[in-house]
């Protein structure tokens, strides 16, 4: 959230505030001529000038927070993904063993190969091997 910005004060019609015929002295003239310059420059300055770097900053670490929470959540997500790697196993035998509708198993840690359970599976069948 943005903090509000205080509005610049500065005043900026102290020359048409002059007479025409002005009775004041050279340097007070130069001094009138200056004043709005000097006051818009204090405000930008001491103003203005902080309050954007300050909101750019605090915009860069909240974005930076958000990239760093989002990097953690998708490497939290692939971690997860990791975990549960399908597998197809397919056998080509015609033994009677394979034989039959093809079955969808999960199955923690074993791959299903020719000495496991994986002989006995039906041609076609999907083996979801998870960690855990």
């Amino acid at each position: 959230m943005v903090n509000e910005l205080n509005e610049c004060k500065a005043s900026v019609d102290n020359i048409s505030g002059l007479d025409d015929t002005p009775a004041i002295g050279t340097s007070e003239l130069k001094a009138e001529f200056d004043k709005a310059g000097r006051e818009i420059k204090k405000y930008l300055n001491e103003t203005l000038i902080p309050h954007v770097n300050d909101e750019i900053i605090k915009g860069i670490e909240d974005a930076n927070t958000s990239i760093k929470t989002l990097e953690t959540t998708i490497n939290d997500n692939k971690n997860d993904l990791n975990k549960v790697i399908p597998k197809v196993y397919v056998n080509s035998t015609d033994t009677e063993s394979v034989r039959g509708y093809p079955e969808i198993r999960f199955v923690k840690n074993t791959a299903p190969n020719t000495t496991n359970y994986g002989a006995k599976l039906p041609v076609g069948s999907i083996v979801f091997v998870y960690e855990g």
